[in-house]
């Protein structure tokens, strides 16, 4: 009792709701999209091609990191230049992870369009039919 009327006095605010989960999932997908064109304009990726090459060079870099960083785990355990080594591997592969997303979103990207396309001109083929057949009902009763 006493809560409510803290409430409708307005000394208390409710808890905001959440966004449901369909939003929040919406949000998170619009999230990495930003991200995955922030990627692409950073780098000036024109096609798929540069794509992979720019995910090889840093597969490359993480496997001599990676090599770099056992080198440094079997002879000097305790160096702090482990903890350098990780964190370039953390953006080593998020990068590596990003041009793989972004080449699934393309080919998908790519398809979805395609399919666009097909849709499109078969409603266009759909309309010229129904206009000649508009153009032969009127030249028909036209000859009654």
């Amino acid at each position: 009792m006493y809560f409510s009327y803290l409430y409708q006095m307005g000394v208390l605010k409710k808890k905001p709701r959440r966004p449901n989960y369909a939003l929040r999932e919406d949000i998170r997908k619009l999230d990495q999209r930003i991200e995955q064109m922030e990627f692409i304009f950073r780098n000036q990726i024109q096609d798929r091609e540069q794509l992979a090459s720019i995910r090889q060079e840093k597969e490359m870099e993480i496997e001599a990191l990676v090599k770099e960083r056992r080198k440094f785990y079997r002879y000097k355990p305790g160096s702090p230049q482990i903890a350098v080594f990780t964190d370039r591997l953390r953006e080593l592969r998020h990068t590596v992870k990003l041009c793989r997303e972004i080449a699934a979103h393309s080919i998908e990207m790519e398809q979805r369009m395609r399919a666009a396309r097909l849709e499109e001109q078969r409603r266009e083929q759909q309309e010229q039919e129904k206009q000649k057949k508009e153009a032969r009902n009127r030249e028909n009763q036209k000859r009654r």
